[in-house]
């Protein structure tokens, strides 16, 4: 006779591969959230006009324009 008891515990234990996957989904959740935070204290921060840029090309061609660069 079958028996219709719920699953034993041992059944109910994730496999390797499940936990696996469950590791690798809360540590891509966690880089995510990381760069969330990461990019919003960017943005939050004061802005610098010259803060490691290159200059756009047309304001090279401007300094050029006045003199205060060579061609």
């Amino acid at each position: 006779m079958t028996s219709l008891a719920s699953p034993t515990p041992r059944a109910l234990a994730p496999s390797p591969a499940d936990r696996l996957l469950l590791w690798l989904a809360r540590e891509l959740e966690r880089v995510a959230q990381a760069r969330i935070r990461a990019r919003a204290e960017r943005s939050a921060a004061p802005a610098e006009p010259s803060a490691g840029r290159m200059p756009r090309m047309h304001e090279h061609a401007a300094a050029v324009h006045l003199g205060l660069l060579p061609r």
